[in-house]
């Protein structure tokens, strides 16, 4: 699933830029395990508590009025947002999120893409597609989805990120299935392991065998 809709007004985009700008910013490398920027290079909004509610308020009363999102989702709880920085030469590498921050990724953009060159969402979902979206705009995709930020080459580029859990989480069995039968294939040689102890090491085999397994757990008698 890929929803893109309209969330923030300009005036509830006004109130988040003016708390922001006055706030303090740290490397946002510090919220993950890459601190040598080998994933990412941005900065993260890091304002006094009673800030960061009064700006996440914003968020969550918008969304609370956004029906479809309510309703495409199935929200049981959305954590308090991230607000990204992300200035000339900063981006985000290729990665998933991780399964424990919720079932739903969203980011809402906070400034218009012509104050910034490059600085995408690039998100893969059997294909791949580009986003930059207007101010106020939102996007929510799978957290299972690979994504990145491709480089920002000029300007500065603001958005919120937050997670969703749901009541009902997605359906990830097709998507395991595709990929596990896409690595197989890009494997795949000619001829079969001599022995089992070559077997076991065959980047090749351990494919099939884990292709062949997922048939089996997934299979229905009747």
């Amino acid at each position: 699933m890929i929803y893109i809709r309209k969330l923030l007004d300009q005036e509830q985009l006004s109130q988040i830029q003016s708390m922001m700008d006055g706030g303090l910013w740290v490397n946002g490398t510090n919220s993950t395990d890459h601190a040598d920027l080998s994933l990412k290079n941005n900065s993260e909004y890091c304002g006094s508590n009673e800030n960061i509610v009064e700006v996440s308020k914003i968020i969550f009363e918008a969304l609370d009025h956004d029906y479809p999102f309510l309703g495409k989702v199935a929200a049981k709880s959305t954590n308090v947002p991230i607000y990204s920085r992300t200035d000339v030469g900063g981006f985000y590498r290729p990665h998933q999120d991780a399964p424990e921050v919720g079932h739903y990724s969203t980011t809402v953009f906070l400034n218009n893409p012509e104050e910034y060159d490059g600085g995408y969402l690039r998100i893969y979902d059997h294909e791949i597609s580009e986003h930059k979206l207007d101010a106020g705009y939102a996007i929510t995709y799978n957290t299972g989805f690979i994504h990145e930020v491709s480089e920002v080459t000029r300007g500065r580029r603001d958005v919120s990120v937050f997670w969703t859990h749901s009541k009902f989480p997605p359906d990830y069995m097709s998507d395991i299935y595709s990929h596990l039968h896409s690595l197989r294939n890009q494997l795949r040689r000619t001829g079969r392991p001599p022995s089992i102890e070559e077997a076991i090491q065959n980047p090749e085999f351990m494919a099939e065998t884990i292709l062949t397994n997922f048939h089996r757990m997934t299979e229905t008698e009747w």
